[in-house]
């Protein structure tokens, strides 16, 4: 079995390959969604429908032309991202969507030390030079009380993430 060390080199090396322009934050998000999955982003399972209704809209609304492939992305640790541009490319219907989102989310329970051990084997990895960004927000994280958080206006502005983490079963 490979070590922490060895799979988060590995997958963020993977994930900086297909995003080029990722920061710390969103190599951290990385892991943070490896650790925690969706659980913290269910509050009101009514609302969140919604919210995916009004994204998927937007996102549909925005896109020029459509989206081939690529609409699981594997982020580790049991789970992938599902990319909300899968509704029309495999006609999946948005309440089966957010019915595996809602499942997932209530079987995650990661930990704080969980997420921490992974942001050191970041750390570790050599794969950003400034360990002290990674420092820097973490010691944020921790003195607000480890909130969610988002991808960075760099990686947002570049990518347009629009997806649903769920378990890879």
């Amino acid at each position: 079995m490979k070590d922490l060390n060895h799979v988060v080199k590995e997958l963020c090396t993977s994930h900086l390959n297909k995003y080029p322009l990722a920061q710390a934050v969103d190599m951290l998000k990385l892991l943070h969604q490896g650790e925690f999955g969706p659980g913290h982003l269910i509050v009101d399972a009514a609302a969140n429908k919604k919210y995916l209704e009004n994204e998927y809209a937007r996102v549909s609304a925005a896109r020029s032309k459509p989206i081939v492939g690529n609409y699981l992305e594997h982020i580790g640790f049991g789970f992938v991202r599902l990319h909300i541009h899968a509704i029309d490319e495999i006609g999946l219907p948005i309440e089966h969507f957010q019915q595996m989102f809602e499942l997932s989310a209530a079987d995650v329970h990661g930990t704080q030390q969980g997420f921490l051990d992974k942001a050191a084997a970041l750390k570790a990895s050599g794969l950003l030079v400034d360990a002290k960004e990674i420092d820097d927000f973490l010691a944020k994280w921790l003195a607000a009380d480890c909130p969610p958080f988002r991808h960075s206006e760099v990686f947002r502005t570049a990518y347009a993430p629009a997806y649903r983490v769920i378990k890879e079963e």
